[in-house]
């Protein structure tokens, strides 16, 4: 007795197999090109970010050379208008030396004085670099000994400063060998972080 076989239509057969393509196609996509896509997306992203990175880094180095030559511009002006000023020490030695120098110019120092100094702190000097020490000084000599003391002052390679000066005759006016008094107010600027005082 032979039974009926079922067939399976051929659009059946055919939907089959074409889901089965689909599952098959899906599955390797989903395998081998997803992976591949999404790595490629990385990339993309990672070269895009390299690239940005090496820019910031090119504008960066750019202004930190700039930065340099600055700082090295300003070092050396520094370093020339440092030499034009004295350190503590140097301030002291000068004010001691003044009578030496009074005497090898031919005149005689009558007095040297600091005008007193307010010692509270003062804000529109903070952090700065220099401050400057004044004296009064009252010599005595003929005119060309005045002028070689005045001289031995400029001469220096620090810079002495001469506020003021003011010169009165002494003895009769026609004594051979007349002598002047001369009062001058000087300056000297004394870097600001030294310690040492000229007074003491």
């Amino acid at each position: 007795m032979i039974r009926n076989i079922r067939t399976i239509p051929a659009y059946s057969r055919s939907v089959g197999l074409a889901s089965l393509v689909l599952i098959g196609a899906v599955a390797c996509y989903n395998w081998f090109v997803a992976p591949h896509t999404n790595y490629l997306r990385a990339a993309q992203r990672y070269e895009s970010t390299a690239e940005d990175l090496a820019r910031k880094n090119s504008v960066m180095t750019a202004g930190i050379a700039e930065k340099k030559r600055e700082l090295a511009r300003l070092q050396a002006e520094f370093a020339q208008a440092r030499e034009l000023v004295f350190d503590g020490a140097g301030a002291k030695d000068f004010f001691n030396a003044i009578e030496a120098a009074a005497e090898k110019a031919g005149c005689a120092v009558l007095s040297l004085t600091f005008p007193s100094t307010d010692k509270k702190p003062d804000s529109r000097r903070r952090g700065g670099f220099l401050r400057g020490e004044h004296a009064k000084l009252s010599v005595l000599g003929d005119y060309g000994g005045i002028i070689a003391l005045m001289d031995e002052f400029q001469n220096r390679r620090e810079r002495v400063v001469i506020d003021s000066i003011s010169i009165e005759s002494t003895g009769n006016p026609g004594a051979p060998e007349r002598r002047l008094d001369c009062r001058m107010n000087v300056t000297v600027y004394i870097m600001q972080d030294e310690e040492a005082s000229i007074h003491e």
